[in-house]
């Protein structure tokens, strides 16, 4: 083959068929990134305590106990709602990258 008959070839391909595999490899990684960092999940699970972490209250009434089963339980469900806030941010920071490689890629 010779140079002539190949270069009509490639620029066909390049302007048809690579641009889309590339916005499908693109929309691809959007997809990736957010079923990645499960946006939904942490959203819904926003205000639940960190690891499901929390004490269960005695019977009968203790002013004590009934405080300190109150604190660890609001502790944990505010370390449950940072930890989530910090993943949340790292994934809206991989969206972005994400959406500036594959532009200036593009």
């Amino acid at each position: 083959m010779n140079l002539v008959s190949i270069i009509p070839q490639y620029i066909t391909w390049h302007y048809t068929k690579s641009m889309k595999d590339f916005l499908s490899l693109w929309s691809r990684l959007f997809w990736f990134v957010a079923f990645f960092f499960s946006f939904k999940d942490l959203f819904k699970t926003f205000f639940s305590p960190f690891a499901r972490l929390n004490e269960t209250y005695k019977k009968g009434f203790n002013l004590g106990d009934f405080m300190s089963t109150l604190v660890v339980n609001i502790l944990m469900r505010i370390v449950g709602v940072l930890i989530r806030t910090c993943i949340i941010l790292l994934g809206l920071i991989s969206f972005i990258l994400a959406a500036v490689l594959g532009a200036v890629l593009f």
